[in-house]
């Protein structure tokens, strides 16, 4: 991402017109486009709407931190939809199995890694990555993926926060 997308991205989300009501379509949407199971969207919408209003003074300005990690979030998830939709999952599935007895820790970690990677693997191919045959190749290819995507993401939040300052 150039500077001046990333200049151009803040000043569209620190927009005075982009309120709440818009980012609460806009999570409608992403919401909607995950086909999320009914319980697990609503938790997503409130989750998201509490992310949007969150904001920091930092060097005496006051910076809508939580509408630029929407922003970076909400692109993340139209790039990476398969991802997102896996981690969810994973992470729905992993609460589940955290209560297990002796293991579900373990089992809770496992099930997200899992969610992620087999909707990292999906998003490769649909990237336009060569399909695999084994489980395990798939699995290791879909984790690499969905972690370099998680640390593009994480960077360019960094960089447009750099750049606000």
């Amino acid at each position: 991402m150039t500077k001046a997308v990333a200049i151009e991205e803040l000043q569209r989300f620190d927009n005075s017109r982009f309120n709440e009501a818009n980012a609460r379509n806009l999570i409608s949407k992403v919401s909607s486009g995950l086909k999320l199971p009914e319980p697990v969207k609503v938790e997503f919408d409130r989750k998201m709407a509490t992310l949007f209003q969150q904001t920091k003074i930092i060097g005496g300005k006051l910076v809508n931190i939580g509408r630029i990690i929407f922003a970076k979030l909400y692109q993340f998830i139209t790039e990476n939809p398969n991802m997102a939709l896996g981690t969810i999952i994973g992470a729905v599935l992993g609460s589940f199995l955290g209560m297990v007895p002796l293991i579900g820790g373990i089992l809770s970690i496992v099930a997200t890694f899992l969610g992620a990677a087999i909707g990292g693997y999906i998003d490769y191919v649909n990237k336009g990555g060569r399909e695999l045959n084994g489980t395990l190749q798939q699995v290791i290819a879909g984790a690499t993926h969905a972690t370099k995507e998680f640390f593009k993401l994480i960077a360019e939040i960094f960089s447009a926060l750099k750049n606000d300052f």
